[in-house]
């Protein structure tokens, strides 16, 4: 069976357990989780594999970095490129030939047949784009080790002259080597007729899309991290990130637990589509993981009613000691 792989370098967050309960329950695929060897609490019920036993280098001692993009949430933008050469080595280790993979910030629905239908597009790269020079690694299929090793050389090659992004990367990637890459289709292609990423394949060649974070962002929220205070959700994704002005409250949810599939239809035009993976930035899994509530928060939504997703009262704390901070000093 065509495995579905996470990578965490580091102390796995509190929600990721909720979350890889979640892939076990909807998935269909065998989990595997790749960790490193200072974690003391493992997951339940998942294949686990120290990081170290199988891959013994550094990227960040082989590329040019600056204080910031090695310093930024812990080594963030190191470790999202970084995991490419810790499944390479994994994979090369354990003669795995194919696979999905997944950020932990992603539900991953039913994909018992997702790999079939992709393999059937040849050896490829696959994901999604949610810009013409940006691709997305929060839910990837890769059935051909040989270009994941071309695509980790380029990585050196290309961060050895600056710093790009994992987005930046797979997009640049994309763009030289479209033989190598098969473009997922997301919601921009599957429900608007200006289709702004026109090398993205047909719905109907996987009977279905992915969620680059978009669509996952609009239902739960955005990352209480860069939020100021209260998180809702119901905000229409703007700018850059929209820019076709795609109107993400004409678009209605709908999850069957008996199938472990989710769809999203538009009210506009009536298209459906099924969705493979919600992004969810907002990481509020331990609540999501309540059907119930998930489910609640998805018929406040078709009824055009947002909810209030978390108080974030630690980074609401943060701001009123900064303000209080600023206001003392001014007074002396």
């Amino acid at each position: 069976m065509t495995p579905l792989i996470f990578v965490y370098d580091g102390i796995l967050p509190d929600y990721c357990f909720y979350s890889l309960d979640l892939a076990k329950k909807y998935s269909n695929k065998k989990i595997i989780l790749l960790i490193t060897k200072n974690n003391k609490k493992i997951p339940k019920n998942v294949d686990y594999y120290f990081i170290e036993d199988f891959y013994k280098e550094s990227l960040s001692t082989r590329i040019n970095l600056t204080d910031y993009q090695e310093n930024f949430w812990n080594g963030f933008w190191v470790k999202t490129i970084e995991r490419f050469f810790i499944l390479e080595s994994f994979c090369k280790k354990y003669n795995v030939g194919s696979f999905f993979h997944a950020e932990l910030d992603n539900i991953v629905f039913n994909i018992k047949f997702l790999d079939k239908k992709l393999d059937g597009l040849g050896k490829k790269f696959f994901f999604t784009k949610d810009r013409p020079s940006r691709g997305l690694a929060g839910f990837v299929y890769i059935n051909s080790i040989n270009i994941l090793s071309e695509f980790c050389k380029f990585i050196l090659e290309n961060l050895r002259v600056n710093f790009l992004n994992d987005m930046q990367l797979i997009g640049k990637f994309s763009n030289i080597y479209s033989e190598k890459c098969v473009i997922l289709p997301n919601e921009l292609n599957a429900l608007q007729d200006d289709k702004i990423f026109s090398e993205a394949i047909d719905t109907s060649k996987i009977d279905g899309i992915i969620d680059g974070a978009r669509i996952g962002t609009f239902l739960f929220g955005v990352d209480p991290r860069i939020s100021k205070g209260f998180v809702f959700n119901r905000v229409q994704p703007t700018g850059d990130d929209n820019k076709t002005n795609f109107n993400y409250n004409n678009l209605l949810f709908y999850f069957s637990s008996s199938t472990q599939e989710f769809t999203i239809k538009d009210k506009i035009t009536q298209k459906s589509v099924k969705i493979y993976n919600l992004h969810i930035h907002s990481k509020l899994f331990k609540k999501l993981s309540k059907e119930k509530i998930f489910i609640s928060i998805l018929n406040k939504m078709n009824l055009n009613q947002r909810s209030l997703m978390t108080l974030n009262l630690k980074n609401l704390l943060k701001r009123i000691l900064v303000i209080l901070k600023l206001r003392l000093k001014n007074y002396l």
